[in-house]
């Protein structure tokens, strides 16, 4: 059945039914180049001749159109064949000679007058008439494909035949392509107003051309494919037989590879195929083609008219005729090509300098008009030089901000780059190199200094001077020192508030390597304690955390520098550190809301690397609230920003941002997906440098998780060295030794664990942050007997409840009821309890499974809690659950998460379990929920 086409076909059908009984009729089939329309011929041909009918098939040529009679000579002598010999020779005794001669071929003599030519087409009619009565058990099926080009004569014939066609056996179906003037528009115009049924073909739908690519191609197709099939091709049903052979061929790919092959693609084939239509269209018709397609949807009559120097008039009447054969669409004086898959054949068929000329006239033309840039540079893109002319340039880099402005920094690379193409003075030179390095810095952050480096060396005052906040931010936490050298002279205050915000952002990740810098109010050196901008506020906060001077005096300049923070980059940095402080300090939610608050603002304002780094910082406190998924959430997404950037795998950001989504991992119980992230994307290797220690104690801590104490042991040792290398001490920033002191207790060294445990115990008390404290005290009950333990893991617990640490609080309370055992079962039950609450909040099935088996051992019943439907899910199993749920494969689940594909499968088991279902069709259904939320 052809696609779209059951009405058509259905109504032909019954047409084609009544003729058998005598009611002939004519159906005429219209629409533009390439619907179909011969391909519906065929199908009624097989149907009628599936019903004993006698077929003949005729097909009107431009190249024959003046070869008289054509039509009626091929059908008479069809019909001829089909009688037998008697009744041929009895025709034969009282045929005139003339239509006896036509029957032969001898056509019309061109020195018979009108009346004579008139008498013959009579007796032509007649013959017919008088051979469907000699078969009275037969009916005729005609079809005639391009009726527009069968000659005048036989048009003339079959316009007298359709005035006595009902009352015989006789069904004729003719197509005819709208736009083609054919051989004689007038008497072809009497012939189909005379016809009985009228049907006009159109482009398939969507859904049409989806489901006659998925009958060719016996697959699904890819959403992103389907999509640009529909744009390239608009449904015609011509262009997709075309785009299936391409396929077939392998010179397109049916997936998401393909869909961007597509955008250009063309084929030999078609482009022959539009010339010769377009040559019967006018002689100008395939030069306006071309112009129309350079354009793309600039096109007016009058610019092609400039273009191409003809009249305006006949531009307009080509474009008429054009858009009724369906390959332009016209809308008033606009022009553009109907199928991108037509513009990119012709186009392709084209001389490629004389493109380049034509799109470098389009862009003036356009110019001229007032258009907006980026459709001039798109044209700027394909042309030839245009030098001697300003506006060019202006108009690529008008254009290349546009395009960043819609996240559209791709475009604007390629627009700064052809404007460098032009001859540049070295100030306008270096200004585009600095917009270029900005739309760079998004992607590729190394490339970013090094055309940076070419426009300092150019004029480093422009550079100042054009360079944004964002972009000397990204330079600094890419760490190029050298860049900052080249245009800190022309502006001190920026180059040292960008670099110091790097820095502050990059010590708010726990990169221990960069130093805290103070920054004079001239920009140029140290300042004093009088400094009360607030990124020197918010600097010092962190100096003084990081050393443990003063816990009171860190809160005090982190809550002056937020204060006074405002909403630029510099002062959503500030935010940061202020949260990053006030966190290690103790004060968590407070660090929350300030996160918060910083992603909302660098969303806004598109603002990556802020919104990495608050995403990363807003993991780790998640995390110590309780708040594994959105940890987990924000942790990956702060890290593929930060993938995305192109910062080198040895980057103190990105090696920041592994560590950060490796420890939530590690906590959660994904260790073989930590494993994963730390061994693939930031590998350690031979590395040195104290920018390791955060990549170093995040994987110490997996190996001691999972049972390989000495590698563990041996990383976090690593670790402290390079911190007290550094002169960082306060056990907040980051606990080395109480990490450590498990593994050596691990490796049978319990003195030389109780030893770093009273130096972390003593540096966190002198702090004062009851997190600090908390977290040595449950590390040291695990080595001491269950008495002592009990006693200091109650202080723990007095410690930990007002602070928000509630991750921590599960661990202690845990301890604490494995500890105090059955000494006092109601206070072993209520600790043990109250953690199994906790963890089951957090999703954390391992971690809620040992305190359910401490509490059943102890004879406690654990709390009555959901162990089916959505809420019973695992922060992973849901992950897993919602992009099953959006159409990806077990494979590209398994890569969007660093895992493997066998861990996947098994998330995927356990949520079919726990949601009741029996695989992935049901779990849309039952996923909604979390979907929609």
């Amino acid at each position: 059945m052809l696609q779209e086409r059951e009405f058509e076909i259905k109504a032909c059908v019954d047409v084609l039914n009544a003729s058998l009984i005598g009611r002939g009729a004519c159906v005429v089939l219209r629409g533009g180049a390439g619907t179909g329309k011969s391909e519906f011929l065929e199908h009624m041909a097989g149907e009628a001749h599936g019903r004993g009918m006698i077929s003949v098939r005729f097909r009107g040529n431009h190249a024959d159109h003046e070869f008289e009679l054509g039509l009626v000579t091929h059908l008479m002598q069809s019909v001829w064949e089909e009688l037998g010999d008697e009744v041929r020779e009895s025709f034969d005794e009282v045929m005139e000679p003339d239509v006896a001669a036509v029957i032969r071929g001898a056509g019309l003599h061109p020195d018979w007058p009108p009346s004579r030519r008139s008498h013959v087409l009579r007796g032509l009619v007649h013959l017919l008439g008088r051979v469907m009565g000699l078969m009275p058990q037969q009916a005729l099926f005609i079809a005639i494909d391009n009726l527009h080009w069968v000659d005048r004569t036989s048009l003339l014939w079959l316009s007298a035949v359709l005035d006595r066609l009902h009352s015989w056996p006789v069904l004729i179906v003719a197509s005819v392509c709208d736009g083609v003037g054919g051989t004689d528009a007038d008497v072809l115009d009497d012939v189909v107003d005379a016809a009985d049924h009228h049907f006009t073909l159109r482009n398939l739908s969507s859904d049409g051309a989806s489901a006659m690519l998925r009958r060719h191609l016996g697959q699904e197709l890819d959403p992103a494919f389907a999509r640009a099939v529909e744009y390239v091709t608009g449904g015609n049903p011509s262009l997709l037989e075309a785009l299936l052979h391409a396929v077939a061929e392998g010179q397109v790919t049916p997936d998401a590879n393909g869909a961007h092959q597509l955008a250009e693609f063309g084929t030999d084939s078609l482009a022959l195929s539009v010339r010769v239509r377009l040559r019967r269209v006018s002689p100008q018709a395939m030069q306006v083609f071309r112009i129309a397609a350079v354009f793309g949807r600039d096109a007016t009559v009058q610019s092609i008219a400039n273009l191409s120097g003809l009249e305006t008039s006949d531009v307009a009447d080509s474009c008429h005729s054009m858009g009724r054969l369906g390959v332009l669409d016209v809308d008033g004086d606009r022009v553009s090509v109907a199928y991108p898959m037509l513009a990119n054949s012709v186009l392709r068929d084209a001389s490629p300098t004389a493109l380049k000329e034509v799109h470098a006239e389009a862009a003036a033309l356009l110019h001229g008009s007032g258009a907006p840039p980026r459709r001039i540079a798109a044209h700027l893109l394909l042309g030839g030089n245009v030098s001697g002319t300003p506006w060019a340039v202006a108009t690529l880099r008008e254009a290349a901000l546009d395009s960043v402005a819609v996240n559209d920094t791709a475009a604007a690379i390629r627009y700064l780059r052809r404007a460098l193409e032009e001859p540049l003075g070295p100030d306008l030179r270096a200004a585009v190199l600095t917009d270029l390095a900005s739309a760079t810095s998004l992607s590729a952050v190394d490339e970013s200094a090094r055309i940076i480096r070419q426009a300092a060396h150019l004029d480093p005052g422009v550079v100042a001077e054009r360079a944004s906040e964002e972009l000397l931010l990204v330079l600094a936490l890419g760490e190029h020192q050298e860049e900052a050298r080249l245009i800190r002279t022309s502006a001190p205050r920026r180059r040292s508030d960008a670099f110091v915000s790097g820095a502050l952002l990059l010590n708010v990740l726990n990169v221990f390597n960069l130093p805290m810098p103070d920054v004079a109010s001239d920009g140029s050196g140290a300042s004093g304690p009088e400094d009360t901008r607030p990124l020197h506020l918010a600097s010092r906060a962190l100096s003084i955390t990081r050393h443990a001077v003063s816990r009171k005096e860190a809160i005090e300049l982190a809550k002056r520098a937020v204060a006074g923070a405002g909403h630029s980059v510099t002062g959503l940095v500030v935010q940061l550190g202020g949260a990053h402080v006030l966190a290690l300090s103790g004060d968590t939610e407070t660090a929350m809301g300030l996160c918060d608050t910083t992603i909302r603002a660098a969303e806004a304002g598109e603002l990556w690397p802020v919104l990495a780094v608050a995403l990363l910082v807003r993991s780790r406190l998640a995390l110590q609230l309780g708040r594994v998924r959105t940890a987990a959430d924000d942790g990956r997404r702060g890290l593929q920003l930060v993938l995305n950037s192109g910062f080198a795998p040895s980057a103190s950001l990105r090696v920041a941002a592994v560590a950060q989504v490796a420890s939530v991992l590690t906590e959660s119980g994904d260790t073989d997906e930590a494993f994963a992230l730390l061994g693939e994307v930031a590998p350690l290797g031979d590395e040195k440098g104290t920018r390791s220690a955060v990549l170093l104690h995040a994987r110490g801590r997996l190996r001691l998780l999972t049972k390989d104490p000495e590698a563990g042991l041996r990383d976090l040792q690593a670790c402290g060295d390079l911190l007290l290398a550094d002169g960082i001490a306060n056990p907040a920033v980051c606990a080395w030794r109480s990490h450590a002191a498990e593994g050596l207790a691990l490796l049978g060294r319990p003195e030389d664990a109780e030893r770093l445990l009273e130096q972390e115990l003593d540096l966190a008390r002198a702090w004062g942050a009851p997190a600090a404290v908390a977290g040595a005290l449950l590390v040291r009950a695990k080595l001491r007997e269950p008495v002592a333990a009990s006693s200091e893991l109650a202080e723990a617990t007095r410690l930990l409840r007002p602070c928000g640490q509630h991750l921590l609080l599960a661990k202690v309370l845990y301890q604490h009821g494995s500890a105090v055992g059955d000494r006092d079962l109601p206070t072993a039950r209520k600790s043990l309890r109250e953690a199994y609450e906790l963890a089951i909040g957090f999703g954390m099935d391992e971690f809620s499974s040992r305190i359910r088996s401490a509490l059943t051992g102890l004879g406690g019943r654990p709390p009555r809690l959901r162990g089916t439907g959505i809420d019973s899910l695992t922060d992973s199993e849901r992950r897993v659950a919602v992009l099953a749920v959006q159409g990806r494969k077990n494979r590209e689940i398994a890569a969007a998460l660093f895992v493997q594909v066998r861990t996947v499968e098994i998330h995927l088991t356990n949520a079919y379990r726990k949601l009741g279902i029996g695989g992935r069709q049901a779990l849309e259904e039952a996923l909604l929920p979390a979907v929609a939320g």
